[in-house]
């Protein structure tokens, strides 16, 4: 197997060990949510209560258009991801925070939490070589 498909299965086992399950959808989501939570990290502390600012962080409506889903399909991926308890009372993964907009009342952004900070430096790591690969084939 090649490193770069060594990478991208143990890059895949992280969230598998969030749940074995961790679905697709559900990944692309967080590295979307990932993307524009980076972008807006770059502000520095003092645009940090501008609308720009605000408008970096993802929304479900730009996940469901980036990823071609329905807003329910999406907004269902983003609680799973999130703190929020769903419908059967299960607890979302904690990666991210659903955060109403100041700039918009109709509109909320998400943020990664710690928990999901972490996730993302870790794939970084994975994926730019500086951790050690697993071979989970053995």
């Amino acid at each position: 197997m090649s490193i770069e498909l060594l990478k991208f299965e143990n890059a895949i086992e992280e969230f598998r060990k969030l749940n074995p399950d961790f679905q697709t959808q559900a990944i692309m989501t967080f590295l979307w949510i990932a993307r524009g939570h980076e972008q807006a990290m770059g502000f520095s502390e003092y645009d940090n209560d501008s609308k720009e600012y605000y408008d970096t962080f993802t929304t479900v409506g730009e996940i469901a258009a980036k990823m071609r889903l329905s807003d329910a399909s999406a907004s269902r991926n983003v609680a799973n991801l999130s703190t929020r308890k769903n419908r059967y009372g299960n607890d979302g993964h904690g990666l991210v925070n659903i955060v109403p907009n100041p700039f918009n009342s109709r509109s909320a952004y998400i943020e990664l939490t710690p928990k999901g900070e972490d996730l993302a430096n870790k794939l970084e790591y994975i994926i730019g070589g500086k951790i050690e690969l697993v071979d989970y084939k053995d």
